[in-house]
Parts: C-alpha cells; sequence; structure tokens
C-alpha cells in the first residue's frame, strides 16, 4: 500500500530518501485502514502513474492524503477498511480495458457497502485527453471534489474510461451492480456533449469544456437505478455518459439554457418564467423524456421570440439560448 501525503517533506524526510526510504511513499505488506479521516483510496491497476496519476494530483490538491493499492490489497481489504477512506476512486488508465478493473469488480460485495456518500460515474477518459483538452483535467477535479464533500460519507469516483467502448451491443456493468442495475453501450467517437443538470460533480465545467474531444464520449448508459440523474449526454445518441448521486445534485438545473437565461438580465418576472421553462426541459432530458423536452424546447422559443420582438433580448442571444435545444 502505497500513501502519497500532501504534507511537505521535512529535512528527517529527505534524509531517509537518500537512504532509500520515501516518507511520501510508505509500502505495507498488507491491506489496512486509511492512515487519518482525510484519505482516498485509489485502486493502482485503475489509474496511470500510481500516486503521481492526475486523479492522485488532484486529491492532494484538495488536501487529503492519497493510498494507492495494488490489486493484491484491493482484495485483501474489509468493508470496514474501505469505509474508513473519504472516497474510493476507480480512474481512468488512459483509455484502459475491461480487465483494469478485474479486482474491483471481484470484491464488488466487499467495498460497494461502504460507500455512503456522493457518487459519479464517468463514461469517458479524461486522463488520455489531458492536458490537449483542459476540461478533461477540470472533470476529474470537479468529480473528486465532489465524491470527498460529505464529511464522515465514503463516496465513489468510478470512471469506465474506455471499457465498452468498442462494444456496439448492450452490457450490463458488472462492477456496479451493487448499486443497481446499470447497462451501458459503446458508442462512435461522439464529440458534441450537453449538460442537463445542476450539479458540483461538474460545477466548474460548460458543455465547451467536455464537446470536442474527438471521442469525448466512450460509453453511454442505456439504464441506471432510480437516485442517479444524468448530468451530461452524448448529443448524437441523447444518452447520458456522466451520472451522479448525493447531495447537492439538482435535475434539471444550471446547465446549458440556465446558463443563458442567467445572463438576460430581464426583470424578475420575464426571468422567473423563462426558468421555469428551463427547468421543465432540463428534468425531462435527465429523465430521457426527449419527446417532452421538444415539446417545452417550443414553448420556450415562443416565449424568447416575444422577448425578441419586444426589444428585450437580441437575436444573436435568442440564438444562443435556442441551440441549447437544438441538439434534443
Amino acid at each position: 500500500m502505497k500513501v502519497n501525503s500532501h504534507r511537505t517533506m521535512g529535512k528527517i524526510g529527505m534524509a531517509l530518501l537518500l537512504l532509500g526510504i520515501s516518507t511520501i511513499g510508505v509500502y505495507r505488506t498488507q491491506a489496512a485502514p486509511a492512515p487519518d479521516n482525510h484519505s482516498v483510496l485509489i485502486l493502482d491497476s485503475t489509474v496511470t502513474g500510481g500516486s503521481n496519476s492526475l486523479e492522485a494530483d488532484s486529491a492532494v490538491s484538495n488536501g487529503f492524503t492519497v493510498v494507492v493499492v495494488t490489486n493484491d490489497e484491493w482484495l485483501a481489504m474489509s468493508t470496514s477498511d474501505f469505509a474508513s477512506f473519504q472516497a474510493i476512486i476507480l480512474g481512468d488508465p488512459t483509455c484502459g480495458v475491461l480487465s483494469d478493473i478485474d479486482a474491483a469488480t471481484s470484491n464488488r460485495t466487499t467495498w460497494a457497502p461502504a460507500i455512503k456518500g456522493n457518487v459519479v460515474i464517468i463514461g469517458t477518459d479524461p486522463v488520455f485527453h489531458d492536458p490537449s483538452h483542459p476540461g478533461a483535467g477540470v472533470l476529474i477535479n470537479d468529480g473528486i471534489k465532489f465524491v470527498t464533500s460529505q464529511k464522515g460519507k465514503t463516496g465513489a469516483y468510478l470512471d469506465l474510461s474506455c471499457y465498452y467502448d468498442s462494444d456496439p451491443v448492450t452490457d450490463t456493468v458488472q462492477v456496479l451492480d451493487q448499486f443497481g442495475s446499470f447497462s451501458v453501450t459503446g458508442v462512435p467517437c461522439v464529440s458534441a456533449v450537453a449538460i442537463v443538470a445542476s450539479h458540483p460533480a461538474i460545477a466548474s465545467l460548460t458543455a465547451a469544456d467536455l464537446s470536442g474531444w474527438e471521442c469525448s464520449v466512450h460509453e453511454t448508459f442505456i439504464t441506471f437505478p432510480p437516485g442517479f440523474i444524468a448530468l451530461a449526454i452524448a448529443v448524437d445518441t441523447h444518452s447520458p455518459y456522466i451520472i451522479a448521486k448525493g447531495k447537492g445534485l439538482v435535475s434539471g438545473g444550471s446547465g446549458c439554457l440556465d446558463s443563458g437565461i442567467a445572463g438576460l438580465g430581464l426583470s424578475r418576472s420575464y426571468q422567473i418564467a423563462l426558468q421555469r421553462e428551463a427547468t421543465i426541459i432540463n428534468r425531462a432530458v435527465a429523465r430521457r423524456d426527449f419527446n417532452g423536452a421538444r415539446a417545452n424546447c417550443a414553448v420556450l422559443g415562443r416565449r424568447i421570440a416575444a422577448l425578441v420582438r419586444m426589444g428585450l433580448i437580441d437575436p444573436t442571444t435568442a440564438d444562443a439560448i435556442a441551440s441549447c435545444c437544438s441538439s434534443l
């Protein structure tokens, strides 16, 4: 088990390092509970670079101690061991293969019961796309901040990487089945993404940040259990690829439509009317009722057109808001 702390190494640590012993990387022969009350656990086979991975760097930058374990160490852990961590991270091993999560799948009945906090599940490979697409790193950081945000409750950051991207059929996601029934399908290289909910899990991101990666999405969810909501969808298939559950999530909040409407600066009555329609649309998208979303988009469009005629909204801004609906 390797522990990577954010604390600065002192002179004693440097002396030990010269002797070949690192105070930052502490190797243990068997699995153990978290070393403190602000630690996260990473399964080494699911990241690139172990304690120097992007996921580990993100956790350290947010003030957490990072413990990286091998498959054998992971399999030796008990539910109480997992529950002693603030979060469990199954990251992106740079567009990995399904066998990278064999250990997590094998003992899912042990670690999954420890998850009582926020959960985010991602159907793409942000590590592969960082740093050429800065939104990739932000996605990792926002997700890890979200799953570690409930003090005393173990969260989970679960990245499906490229595990199902070459499989066009619907697959059951075995590693997740302790949380309910999940099925995904691999998709062609989808570039355009839409955000459909208000959520701390991707709080710093826009649709533009998540789009244009060439392959922005690798697998989309066909089914997922109640309690989870869609955060972002692949525009081509209208299917979610980032989903989450937990404190602070609001289906149908400050996504594409809300961001556009919030910047209009209209009087309160007009603003509330438009926001109400946006909320209805985003909630319909989150439950995958695209026909209902399109019908309400038409209503919103008529309201905006009326405001353009009144000179309260300029046509360019109106077109930008309308583009949020054009992908549905």
